[in-house]
């Protein structure tokens, strides 16, 4: 929640370095068995597309994300 709360804030290259770092960790969380979680992060990972939509510039990081999605829905 924090991250999803802080994504307008951050100088754009500064924030695309942490959140490749944490991405792995966070499409995990797609995963959780609570659905409060499964919630969170997708609002965390909609307002880093909102403001950071570079951090999918990686057809990689695209794909397993979208297949972390998929599977969520």
């Amino acid at each position: 929640m924090a991250l999803g709360s802080i994504t307008e804030g951050p100088e754009k290259q500064k924030f695309l370095e942490v959140v490749i770092q944490a991405l792995q960790n966070l499409l995990m969380m797609f995963k959780d068995k609570n659905p409060k979680v499964r919630e969170a992060i997708s609002w965390v990972m909609a307002r880093i597309c909102e403001h950071h939509a570079d951090v999918f510039a990686n057809a990689q990081i695209i794909n397993q994300f979208m297949m972390c999605v998929l599977e969520a829905i």
